[in-house]
């Protein structure tokens, strides 16, 4: 029996010995892996804020620009003519058609509406792709 204990032992021993090493080589692994997504993450942050803050600054310049007679898109998808513009209050009076006036602030027209921009262009392109598909 004493031997058969000291065996028992001495394999329980060998297998938390190992258990620790393990354990440490896990820890090592482990902290490695962290600091690359770390590094990914702070790499993709700074890519991020720098398309964020070139969107913003176009978004401004565009809004800078606009001027009476503008076709504009609000973000709440509302299609209109510019029709008075009040720099004091940051307001905009669109024209939406048949009479009716809408004032809205500056910041909520989402963009131009010309063939350059918005819907227009996403039609062209699928109309003369069409035509393309006929030849």
């Amino acid at each position: 029996r004493s031997s058969r204990a000291k065996a028992i032992r001495s394999a329980s021993t060998r297998f938390w010995q190992r258990w620790k090493k393990v354990r440490a080589a896990a820890g090592e692994l482990n902290s490695l892996l962290i600091e690359d997504i770390q590094g990914n993450r702070l790499i993709n942050s700074f890519a991020l804020k720098d398309q964020e803050k070139k969107r913003f600054k176009e978004h401004k310049e565009m809004l800078d620009g606009l001027k009476k007679g503008d076709k504009v898109v609000t973000a709440g998808g509302l299609l209109g003519t510019i029709e008075t513009i009040d720099d004091a209050s940051d307001e905009v009076v669109l024209d939406m058609g048949h009479g009716t006036k809408v004032s809205a602030l500056r910041s909520t027209i989402h963009q131009k509406h010309d063939k350059k921009s918005g819907t227009a262009k996403k039609e062209d392109n699928k109309a003369d792709k069409k035509k393309d598909d006929k030849k």
